[in-house]
């Protein structure tokens, strides 16, 4: 095959090229070359200008021209999108976009603070659940991020991830102290529920009873009979009651507060248990028969409210429900007696006062009217106390125009005297009234009586007496100890006493401690200086205690001993609690 191409083929010869000088070109060409980098730096430097301005322009523009808070607004909620200045183009353009964006970011980023603000604080107010706050605050955050997730999404998930920090914050806040309050609440409630349970409803479930029929088989004629009676059987309720209130108690309570609810709820029922045998004990006609039936633990024949009372408490708290019967049985009675007991205190002091009455009617000076008052004041006396009316009744038949003695009987007269030295609550109105129809008390002695037992029944009167007597070192019996009787001490007690009798009815003012206060001392020495006047003359009488005692023991006289022996008793006592100067010599 014939080549294409015919092969060049060199022939060994050497070409020369002439040498030019370009230098001058060479400097020309470099002149030029530093020219265009000066102008390409300068236009550079230009340029950079250029776009620094328009990148401050463009921010100032966009941050300028931005949407306001209210074109915000009312793009969110009418749902529509704005116009927002600046390109992706141009440096200003985009510096302008860049400054809206950031503007509207902070704009809505405020906007959306505010409505998470109001949404927790109308959720606090009209206490919203949690998981409704929850959908709030994420509609807020996505509705306002939508107003710039067209125009920038990457702006938009800024605003929604930077947002939902903030708003996550405060729907933690809020549903934790949702939380803790409604744990409060449901602890409140039920609380309410239990102290209601252990108050209310345990007293009425317990009092009424849950009676079950159950059969008996009992022998009539011969044939068995099939007969039912009621049985309480309320334990049952009781329990479910108590495993339902627990059952509901609020999460997270201890193992010791479990068990001292059960406690409490055990106790109640106890507790309501005793008041109710207790007060069916004190409600009850014929308590001695329902304790005879508990005793006997005949439980079925009880009233339904004591069988149910003892079907709650088991072991030893049956035996305390017992106790409680018997005690409860044994206090009604005393209540029984106390109020007899109280009437009849009662009776005896309408008594006393018709006594007082009757008093009047038997000083009156016009004998008529005395005796019709004192026919009254029996027709009273018939009702409190019959055995008395009839009494004065007789007595008055004796002595209708009451006349009087003209002096008292000396028995009666010194058995009221001695009655009215040792106190003796023999002494009545009753008694004296007596003693002046029957005859026996002058008008007088009467009067003298009555005035003196008015102030005896006085408690200041006696509280001063007693403190007199005391004050004296007299003992609180005297009777039968002649020689007390005849002491000093004894003798000023009795001046005392007519002293104050005296005083109370003179003096309108009168205060018995004060009296005895202001007048002891003079009573007791002048007491005192008359004892010892009396005591010396009896000592010089008998020279001195020997010869005194050769008297006592050679006397055959019995009064005569007696009185000597009373004289040697004065002296000794007298001794022992004289000062020297005042001692008797020889004793």
């Amino acid at each position: 095959m014939a080549e294409r191409f015919k092969r060049y083929s060199s022939k060994g010869l050497a070409l020369r090229m002439p040498s030019v000088d370009f230098s001058f070109e060479k400097t020309r060409s470099n002149n030029l070359a530093n020219l265009s980098r000066t102008l390409d730096s300068m236009s550079e430097m230009f340029y950079k200008n250029a776009v620094q301005t328009a990148k401050i322009e463009g921010a100032e523009y966009g941050a300028l021209n931005a949407p306001t808070v209210k074109q915000l607004e009312d793009a969110s909620e009418s749902n529509t999108e704005l116009d927002f200045v600046g390109d992706k183009t141009t440096v200003f353009g985009k510096y302008a976009r860049t400054a809206t964006l950031e503007a509207t970011s902070d704009n809505l980023t405020l906007i959306a603070k505010q409505n998470i603000a109001d949404i927790v604080l109308r959720a606090k107010r009209d206490d919203v659940e949690p998981t409704e706050v929850a959908k709030q605050l994420d509609s807020v955050v996505s509705g306002l991020a939508d107003v710039l997730d067209t125009e920038s999404p990457v702006t938009a998930k800024k605003f929604k991830a930077s947002l939902g920090v903030y708003s996550n914050a405060e729907y933690k806040t809020y549903a934790s102290k949702y939380i803790t309050d409604k744990q409060k609440e449901i602890q409140a409630n039920w609380s309410l529920d239990f102290e209601n349970t252990l108050t209310t409803v345990l007293p009425k479930i317990i009092q009424s009873g849950r009676p079950t029929k159950v059969p008996t088989d009992t022998t009539k004629d011969g044939q068995t009979v099939n007969k039912t009676i009621q049985i309480a059987t309320t334990l049952e309720t009781i329990q479910s009651i108590k495993e339902k209130a627990l059952a509901r108690r609020p999460i997270g309570m201890s193992a010791e507060a479990i068990l001292a609810l059960e406690k409490r709820f055990d106790d109640r029922v106890f507790e309501v248990a005793k008041n109710i045998i207790n007060d069916s004990i004190f409600n009850n006609e014929d308590p001695q028969k329902i304790l005879n039936l508990i005793n006997n633990n005949k439980f079925d024949k009880l009233p339904i409210a004591i069988q149910s009372a003892f079907s709650v408490v088991e072991g030893t708290k049956k035996a305390v429900l017992k106790k409680i019967a018997g005690d409860a049985v044994e206090e009604k009675e005393n209540r029984i007696v106390a109020k007899i007991n109280n009437n009849n205190a009662i009776r005896i002091d309408l008594i006393k006062k018709l006594d007082i009455q009757a008093y009047g009617a038997l000083i009156n000076p016009n004998s008529e009217e005395g005796y019709k008052d004192l026919s009254n004041i029996i027709l009273q006396m018939d009702k409190l106390d019959p055995k008395k009316a009839k009494e004065f009744r007789e007595i008055l038949k004796q002595n209708p125009n009451l006349k009087y003695a003209p002096t008292s009987k000396p028995t009666v007269f010194n058995a009221i005297t001695i009655a009215f030295n040792e106190k003796e609550v023999s002494v009545t109105q009753s008694r004296l009234n007596k003693y002046l129809l029957d005859k026996e008390l002058s008008k007088e002695d009467y009067d003298k009586f009555s005035s003196d037992l008015r102030a005896r029944n006085n408690t200041e009167f006696n509280r001063a007496l007693a403190d007199a007597r005391s004050r004296l070192k007299i003992p609180v019996s005297i009777l039968g100890n002649s020689a007390i009787m005849k002491n000093w001490a004894f003798n000023t007690l009795k001046s005392i006493e007519r002293g104050m009798y005296e005083a109370r009815r003179t003096d309108p003012n009168f205060i018995p401690s004060k009296w005895l206060n202001d007048n002891f001392l003079a009573y007791k020495t002048a007491g005192e200086v008359s004892e010892f006047d009396i005591l010396k003359d009896i000592a010089d009488k008998h020279l001195n205690l020997q010869n005194l005692n050769n008297l006592i023991n050679t006397t055959a006289d019995t009064s005569r001993k007696q009185q000597l022996i009373d004289d040697k008793t004065r002296i000794l006592n007298w001794n022992a609690s004289a000062t020297n100067e005042k001692k008797i010599k020889g004793y």
